[in-house]
């Protein structure tokens, strides 16, 4: 579809749900890191986190964005996306799902159970909705650390990351070491290692 349909059907959901608050959410990864923006009518809320997964930091966006609600007066509440993922995980719970999926979905209970009304909206990206360009703006000039949790799994992820970049600087100065000119990367062997490469390394 093109750019001009996806606007005409967010202009006749913003008609529908016309009494509802917009808030709109973003995300953006670099090599170095990945950040969310929050945007509320009066206020916007960018924060920049560790290189996690693109996902750790829609779902982040989305905890922030029902913490931030739950600051504020009892009402109707939308929230806009362009993350299909994250509204997906959010809608099939399963063991495995992401730990701040069941904490936005508890935070989401909690809402609902004090008289909040809330709807969660995908719209595409980059065509031309005010507020969904300055979310995107917003998450890529993000600098400030998030301080909301952070599952162990990424951790753990971010500090494996950081070792393996470590032990490569490290091997990369070990230039007269015979293997290094076999294995000049630090990563596991494929298993198609070829019989005369076998016979070097036994």
């Amino acid at each position: 579809m093109s750019d001009t349909i996806f606007r005409q059907i967010f202009a006749d959901h913003r008609l529908r749900f016309h009494d509802f608050v917009l808030i709109y959410t973003d995300e953006s990864k670099l090599s170095s890191r990945v950040s969310f923006a929050v945007v509320f009518p009066k206020s916007v809320s960018a924060f920049t986190l560790l290189p996690f997964s693109i996902f750790t930091a829609e779902i982040t966006a989305v905890f922030h964005t029902l913490k931030q609600i739950l600051k504020c007066s009892m009402g109707k509440y939308a929230i806009y996306t362009d993350s299909l993922s994250i509204l997906q995980a959010l809608n099939s719970l399963h063991c495995k799902s992401h730990p701040l999926v069941f904490s936005g979905l508890d935070l989401h209970e909690k809402l609902i159970s004090q008289g909040f009304s809330l709807v969660f909206c995908w719209v595409p990206t980059h065509i031309g909705i005010t507020g969904n360009e300055q979310a995107d703006s917003n998450a890529h000039s993000a600098t400030h650390f998030s301080h909301e949790p952070v599952p162990v799994c990424n951790l753990k992820k971010y500090i494996k990351s950081c070792l393996q970049m470590k032990w490569q600087r490290y091997w990369d100065q070990e230039i007269n070491n015979k293997l290094h000119s076999i294995k000049p990367i630090v990563e596991n062997w494929s298993e198609d290692v070829n019989r005369k490469r076998g016979t070097i390394l036994t």
